[in-house]
C-alpha cells in the first residue's frame, strides 16, 4: 500500500499551476509516480485528516490566486479566509474542493487512521508538519510506503518508509516502484 503526501495530491489534481523549474519537475514526477502505481496495481490509501488538509490547502491557494487577480483589476485583495468566503469567487473554490475530494476517492481507498495521541506529534513539530508526523506514524504502524516532496519527513524517518523526491537528481529516494 502507498500513501501520497498532500503535496503530491496538489500536483496530481492540478490545484495550482507549476511555474518554477522544480515545481514543473515535481508535477511530472507525481504524474509518473501515479502512472506507475496504477500500472503495478498498487493500492493508494488516504484518510479523512488528509482530505481536510487538502481542502484547507486549496482554500489558501485559491485565496492567494483570487487576491492577485483582484489586485490586478484594481480591486481590494483578500486578506483572510473569512473575507474570501464572502466573495462570489469562493463558490469556484468550493466546487474545486468537491471535485478534488471526488478525484482522490477515485484513486485512493479511504482508511481510518485510528486513535492517536497529540503529544508525540507536538514533540516533533520542530522536525516536520504535524499532519506529516501523523501520516508518517500511521504508515509506519500499517507498513505503508509514504511518498512526498517534503524533505522534512526524512528527519523523522528512521525506518525508511519515506520516499522523498529529489528534484536535483530526478529520483525518489528509497523508491520501491519500478519506473
Amino acid at each position: 500500500m502507498i500513501f501520497l503526501d498532500t503535496c503530491i495530491w496538489i500536483e496530481l489534481l492540478g490545484v495550482r499551476t507549476p511555474v518554477k523549474s522544480h515545481e514543473i519537475q515535481q508535477a511530472k514526477a507525481a504524474s509518473e509516480l501515479l502512472g506507475n502505481i496504477i500500472a503495478n496495481n498498487q493500492t493508494i490509501v488516504t484518510c479523512k485528516e488528509q482530505l481536510i488538509e487538502l481542502v484547507s490547502a486549496i482554500e489558501k491557494v485559491m485565496m492567494k490566486s483570487v487576491s492577485k487577480e483582484r489586485k490586478n483589476k484594481q480591486l481590494s485583495g483578500v486578506g483572510n479566509l473569512k473575507d474570501f468566503r464572502k466573495l462570489q469567487e469562493f463558490q469556484n473554490t468550493k466546487r474545486l474542493c468537491e471535485t478534488v475530494i471526488h478525484d482522490v476517492h477515485h484513486f485512493a481507498t479511504l482508511q481510518n487512521i485510528g486513535n492517536y495521541e497529540i503529544e508525540p506529534l507536538i514533540q516533533r513539530l520542530d522536525l516536520a508538519d504535524i499532519n506529516d508526523c501523523l501520516y508518517y506514524d500511521y504508515c509506519l504502524k500499517e507498513h505503508i510506503e509514504f511518498y512526498t516532496f517534503d524533505s522534512d519527513l526524512e528527519k523523522i524517518d528512521r525506518n525508511k518508509k519515506v520516499h522523498c523526491y529529489n528534484a536535483e537528481k530526478n529520483i525518489w529516494r528509497g523508491h520501491k516502484i519500478q519506473i
